[in-house]
């Protein structure tokens, strides 16, 4: 297994997205990958990216808060939303999981924690308190000390590029264990990841298709609509809106 082609060119930062605006930032944390808070402009559909990853997401309507659990997506999906609603979604890194859960049994899967009280959730057995923006890392670190959150090294290193020692039969066990995706499939969901990072640059969709190690633009096309439910033209207007 090798890690994905490294780009020379660099990324630009994504602060709105389609139909919601708001702010994201990268996280230092062991088990958090990134941050994203902003509210529906209006009423519409959203298409939810593939990203191999467990998802916490936060949702406000109406004053009222819920948490979503969203599994390892494989590929993208619609969800609706209605016009002020407020979401602070944590990305985990891949391989963190939930230790008392099957991930196989979570890809592909959207699941409401039940609340305890207004300020809080119930994760497992445990009534878990609402994290901000600020102290998500500080929030991870908690479920962590619990045991409720776990990372798998394998996973880690593989995407790292680190991952030549590892007999690739137990890479595929880890990746399935902790994701219930492949290794090959998470590793094209990373290729994807990287080009949509670079639609907010100057560069052609050419460059960025072939800089990324795609066979051709219309190979990079037909990933972006598989993972993330639209072509990389359209992407790129919604993100210069």
């Amino acid at each position: 297994m090798v890690a994905p082609h490294l780009l020379s060119l660099q990324p630009a930062p994504l602060t709105s997205w389609g139909m919601f605006s708001g702010r994201r930032r990268f996280s230092d944390s062991p088990y958090i990958e990134s941050v994203w808070e902003g509210v529906a402009l209006h009423s519409g559909t959203h298409f939810t990216a593939a990203d191999g990853t467990i998802d916490l997401t936060i949702q406000k309507r109406q004053g009222a808060m819920r948490l979503i659990l969203s599994g390892p997506t494989s590929r993208a999906y619609q969800t609706d939303f209605e016009a002020g609603d407020e979401v602070l979604c944590m990305r985990l890194k891949p391989g963190v999981h939930l230790a008392f859960s099957n991930s196989k049994a979570l890809t592909d899967i959207d699941r409401f924690l039940p609340n305890a009280g207004s300020s809080r959730f119930w994760l497992q057995s445990t009534a878990v308190a609402f994290p901000t923006f600020t102290t998500i890392e500080t929030f991870a670190q908690h479920l962590a000390k619990l045991g409720l959150l776990k990372r798998d090294i394998v996973i880690e290193n593989t995407l790292a590029g680190k991952g030549d020692g590892i007999h690739p039969r137990t890479i595929q066990r880890h990746s399935l264990a902790s994701t219930g995706l492949t290794m090959n499939h998470l590793l094209q969901i990373r290729r994807a990841e990287h080009a949509r990072s670079l639609l907010g640059s100057d560069h052609t969709l050419t460059a960025i298709a072939y800089e990324t190690g795609y066979s051709n633009p219309g190979h990079m096309t037909n990933a972006f609509k598989y993972f993330f439910g639209r072509t990389p033209s359209t992407m790129r207007r919604l993100m210069a809106n």
